[in-house]
């Protein structure tokens, strides 16, 4: 028989899992039902700047979000810790350093993508970067860079993170950055939000607040649906282009030498439960409600790949 402690382990993590899958449901069923609204009244309301932005804002903000705080709300989260504070230059490192590895593993993703291709007839879409294309600059400043890290954070690094980081940090990383880049809902955004999930949440669980990452995930946002994209324009002047060429190199190797240097101070504490590495798989992944949501995020995920 198992032990009472194991079962409880089990059962929070399921239930955290269901709220996540019918998070993520919700979200993608009522962007389909007020896109066949829309649609409906006036086709071309889908092709406006603001539709996107309404879509997320209505779906995500206004019921996915908060669906799943109320499922959680009733789990026990840990005991507060003592906040820290990050020096200026220890939150410019993190945030080289987040941005590095957000743009690494966007390069393995961009391959693998381009290697599924050549299977389709057409071209994988990229919905972040549909968005930043066609989309205002006004409206993406408001949804991706502002809006979106603190509902993301809050969700991931805030409610989801209190509740499981009394297993200790590694469980709580690698869970919370995996609930994170699955929730995404495609190939193109996977990776990398997972790598910036596991540095999000090292951060908060080192300072105990949410303001680091935050801002660290606005700037590593705005970077790529602001900055970037407005110097380069429309890729018809070279040496704009050849500049942010530079800059991202740039950034990209500070960041890599900052990994390589600082990875031997990363301290990963032991929870007050500790699960063991054989009980592992079968009590945090394999429960009903986790294994739920990662089924219908790799489902949405081909569908997204193959579909559009």
């Amino acid at each position: 028989m198992e032990n009472y402690s194991y079962i409880e382990t089990r059962k929070v993590f399921s239930r955290l899992g269901f709220a996540l899958t019918f998070s993520i449901l919700s979200v993608n069923v009522v962007q389909l039902i007020v896109a066949g609204f829309m649609s409906a009244v006036d086709p071309n309301l889908l092709m406006t700047d603001w539709a996107n932005f309404f879509l997320i804002a209505v779906s995500f903000y206004l019921i996915g979000f908060p669906l799943a705080y109320c499922m959680m709300k009733k789990i026990p989260v840990a005991v507060s810790q003592e906040k820290k504070r990050l020096t200026l230059w220890q939150l410019v490192e993190y945030g080289l350093i987040s941005y590095a590895v957000m743009i690494l593993l966007n390069f393995l993703t961009t391959f693998l993508l381009s290697f599924i291709e050549l299977f389709k007839t057409e071209s994988i879409v990229n919905p972040v970067q549909q968005v930043i294309l066609t989309g205002s600059p006004w409206l993406s400043l408001l949804c991706i860079v502002v809006l979106s890290p603190i509902i993301e954070e809050l969700l991931f690094r805030k409610i989801l993170l209190d509740r499981v980081r009394i297993y200790g940090d590694k469980v709580a990383i690698i869970f919370t950055a995996i609930a994170f880049g699955f929730y995404h809902g495609n190939l193109s955004q996977l990776f990398y939000a997972v790598g910036l999930g596991i540095i999000l949440a090292y951060i908060v669980l080192k300072t105990n607040q949410l303001k680091y990452s935050i801002g660290i995930h606005m700037f590593v946002n705005a970077m790529g649906s602001l900055i970037l994209p407005m110097l380069i324009g429309d890729g018809s002047d070279l040496l704009r282009a050849q500049i942010a060429s530079v800059i991202v190199v740039i950034l990209i190797t500070f960041g890599t030498i900052l990994i390589i240097k600082n990875r031997k101070k990363v301290e990963l504490v032991q929870g007050d439960l500790t699960i063991p590495e054989s009980k592992l798989m079968q009590l945090v992944w394999l429960n009903h409600g986790v294994f739920a949501y990662l089924l219908f995020s790799i489902a949405l995920i081909i569908m997204v790949t193959v579909v559009t």
